[in-house]
């Protein structure tokens, strides 16, 4: 894609609309001018984290009680409505044209379990978008029976860290279990691209040693994202303040979900990295969770003093092994790099 081009695409981000057909044809993700400009996926986060400021999304958000305020103070920061209600009795299911939900089973009840489950088949009745993040899936067979069940309503989405990810794939019949013994970046990529086809959904994996998106047919590879998830372990409810600003990407960009995941990561990691370079000394816990949300609120394309880095890595098919291992020897050099 030439200079002026992608300028000509950049430039519409000027005058968003808020009618979502209107949306649909303004959308600026185009396929082929994104194969032509590997680069322009990185340029076009910032078009993105404008897009969710301007049309100000509703997220509900269903998860325990630890995480609502952080959560809250994330979404308020990128321009949010936030709605936290996942009691079965509680009419308070409000859909308007930008919307989505937030799951994070978290601390889970069979009352919590029951609220998440209506309110998501009422989302899927309105064709909302919903994200589930399925914290600690494995600690007990009642919270593996839930998530599979919680599968079955079709999420748009599913944020994960390494382990959950090569859970989830044993859990779908996707791999055996010896992908668990292989503690590569590969093995993770691997799993999260056959658990990807196998639920129709784009799946999201940061943790310490590796930060990807993918829907199965393209990867994307985030340079800092495994950084980022590292260091928000120390914070309290830190990886589902992630989650729900993924949400809050997902219901403004709900045509090219792959896209608004990766964009949504990608800006959390310049806003990590941007606050990290500014700190003299390094940042944990509480500090480090202040310190986000102002970022969040505050970062721009001129303040921030760190650059998206999407990196693509193209499957040439579902089924084809020579890119499968192209694409895992790709991954494993970036993260050694």
């Amino acid at each position: 894609m030439s200079t002026e081009e992608d300028h000509t695409v950049l430039r519409r981000v000027k005058s968003i609309p808020t009618d979502t057909q209107d949306l649909n044809e303004w959308d600026f993700v185009n396929a082929e001018k994104e194969r032509q400009s590997p680069q322009w996926l990185s340029d076009s986060m910032w078009d993105s984290v404008d897009v969710v400021r301007k049309l100000k999304p509703r997220i509900q958000c269903c998860t325990n009680f630890v995480s609502m305020e952080v959560v809250e103070s994330g979404l308020l920061a990128m321009g949010c409505d936030c709605v936290h209600t996942h009691e079965p009795l509680d009419p308070l299911f409000f859909f308007n044209t930008h919307t989505a939900i937030h799951c994070n089973i978290g601390t889970l009840t069979h009352l919590s379990l029951l609220g998440i489950t209506e309110a998501v088949s009422h989302a899927r009745e309105h064709g909302v978008k919903w994200i589930l993040d399925p914290i600690a899936v494995t600690i007990t067979d009642w919270r593996v029976d839930a998530v599979m069940d919680l599968l079955e309503l079709h999420p748009d989405a599913i944020t994960m860290n390494a382990t959950e990810t090569k859970m989830l794939a044993i859990m779908c019949n996707c791999c055996d279990n010896s992908i668990l013994r292989d503690s590569t970046p590969s093995a993770v990529l691997t799993a999260a691209r056959k658990v990807s086809i196998k639920l129709n959904a784009v799946v999201v994996t940061l943790d310490s040693d590796v930060g990807i998106v993918t829907d199965g047919v393209t990867s994307l590879h985030i340079r800092g994202a495994a950084q980022l998830a590292f260091a928000m372990k120390t914070v309290g409810a830190g990886r589902t303040l992630i989650s729900s600003i993924i949400t809050s990407f997902v219901a403004c960009r709900p045509n090219n979900i792959l896209l608004a995941c990766a964009h949504a990561v990608s800006f959390l990691t310049v806003c990590f990295e941007t606050i990290s370079k500014r700190s003299r000394k390094p940042l944990w816990c509480s500090r480090l969770r202040t310190a986000m949300i102002d970022e969040i609120y505050s970062s721009s394309k001129k303040t921030a003093l760190a650059k998206p880095k999407i990196r693509d890595m193209h499957w040439t098919t579902q089924d084809n092994s020579q890119g499968v291992t192209g694409c895992a020897e790709q991954l494993n050099e970036l993260v050694a790099n």
